[in-house]
């Protein structure tokens, strides 16, 4: 049997190859664009080395909760009985909850009478933060100096 062979594989210099028929045919050029429009969307940009943005972020919330944590240690200090706030100290504002840690029973129960008698509205009203609710704690024991760990003293 006689084997017939194409025209390409004759190395017929004259012969059309498949890539200068597809370069030639506008729907294929069509197609091809198309096709690289995709990739280029498809490709994701390198992700930033730096923290330099997530840290000027957290540096601004930082400052911000410095500033309204120091307007709250003022007012409380500022309105708070002196006898009081020797007994009590700040623990922290998370949430909008203030949170006062009395050294013992004793000195919760004072607080909590001031705080009723009209001391949590001018705390609330004269501090800067978004205060909604104060909680008042029995502190633990410390071993330390007194008066250590205290926010606005």
């Amino acid at each position: 049997m006689a084997r017939r062979s194409s025209p390409a594989s004759n190395n017929d210099p004259t012969a059309p190859t498949p890539g200068a028929a597809a370069a030639a045919d506008p729907l294929a050029e069509a197609v091809a664009e198309r096709i690289e429009r995709v990739r280029r969307q498809r490709v994701r940009p390198d992700r930033a080395t730096t923290l330099t943005n997530d840290f000027q972020i957290m540096s601004r919330g930082l400052r911000r909760d410095r500033g309204r944590i120091a307007g709250v240690a003022e007012a409380y200090l500022t309105l708070c009985p002196p006898a009081l706030a020797a007994r009590t100290s700040l623990r922290g504002l998370n949430r909008g909850v203030l949170t006062i840690a009395a050294d013992d029973s004793s000195a919760r129960f004072d607080l909590d009478r001031w705080l009723r008698n009209g001391g949590e509205r001018d705390i609330i009203t004269t501090s800067r933060a978004g205060i909604a609710r104060i909680k008042v704690v029995i502190a633990a024991p410390s071993h330390g100096e007194p008066g250590t760990g205290r926010l606005g003293q």
